[in-house]
């Protein structure tokens, strides 16, 4: 019986100090850190396809802040020359996408709050929302965009 009492007060005790928590981690929490992108799948109009393979990825997020960056439907890309042409270093650059700001979590869906992006229409106020469904280690991240007719599935991994 004294073995039980002296449990339940370390436990309390822990509890108290905020060392453990009786309530688990909120999904921000979780989110939290840098993730890589795994995997990235489309499904636009009547068409749908996977990335293979995947490009490159990075999101990061704090516990108020994000930043996206990455490179969607593309091959590799090849390094530029002194004598690269303009249109392909435009081309280059149409498949990068980065945006950042703050945001919110509500239930199973992120909703960004876009302060600095590649393209200046996307800094305009715009707020966007995914859909979050966590499977295990990694999340997926989905957007849905009616208005292009798309639907992209981002899968993320944490790696800090």
């Amino acid at each position: 019986m004294r073995i039980y009492r002296t449990v339940a007060t370390i436990w309390v005790t822990l509890i108290s100090a905020g060392l453990l928590s009786a309530q688990p981690a909120s999904a921000q929490d979780t989110l939290v850190g840098t993730w890589q992108v795994v995997s990235r799948s489309y499904v636009r109009g009547d068409s749908a396809w996977t990335e293979d393979p995947v490009q490159e990825g990075l999101y990061i997020f704090t516990e108020s802040h994000y930043a996206m960056q990455e490179i969607r439907e593309s091959g590799p890309r090849p390094l530029f020359r002194a004598d690269t042409p303009d249109s392909e270093r435009l081309a280059a650059f149409e498949v990068f996408h980065a945006h950042g700001g703050s945001y919110e979590l509500v239930d199973d869906r992120l909703i960004v709050h876009i302060s600095i992006a590649k393209g200046p229409n996307t800094m305009a106020g715009i707020t966007s929302e995914y859909a979050l469904q966590w499977d295990g280690e990694e999340v997926l991240v989905i957007r849905n965009a009616p208005a292009e007719q798309e639907v992209r599935t981002t899968r993320i991994r944490r790696i800090g």
